[in-house]
């Protein structure tokens, strides 16, 4: 991939985690220099937001913390096009495999937030 892609105007969105999370995730997302980040705290929310406006990436919790709603639910439901912009933020295996056959990115856990090939990871699905 050409190092010249300029992913600070990318966006993404954070759905369905907690606080301490939202802000781990937001560290993480803005230290690879991104500066478009919209949280959702609903699954309602994330349809909203991808109707109105290109979204670049979309990290999705397992379970969101304010609803209890099942981010692998919300990427089942989402068009294709938008599901192949979607991460899983889980540590479960099994729940990274679901997400995958429903489309979405392979994702990463949070036990994995502060390491280098989750950046990686982020970085490679936003330049494309």
């Amino acid at each position: 991939m050409p190092d010249s892609v300029d992913i600070s105007q990318k966006s993404v969105i954070i759905a369905g985690n907690c606080g301490p999370d939202l802000n781990a995730l937001e560290r993480l997302v803005r230290g690879l220099g991104i500066s478009k980040i919209v949280v959702a705290d609903s699954i309602k929310e994330v349809h909203k937001i991808v109707k109105r406006q290109v979204v670049s990436l979309l990290l999705i919790n397992r379970i969101f913390d304010v609803t209890g709603e099942s981010g692998l639910n919300l990427i089942a439901g989402l068009p294709d096009d938008i599901r192949g912009r979607c991460m899983l933020i889980s540590n479960f295996t099994d729940a990274q495999k679901s997400a995958i056959d429903f489309g979405a990115l392979h994702g990463f856990g949070k036990n994995k937030l502060e390491r280098q090939e989750t950046r990686e990871l982020i970085r490679s699905a936003i330049s494309d």
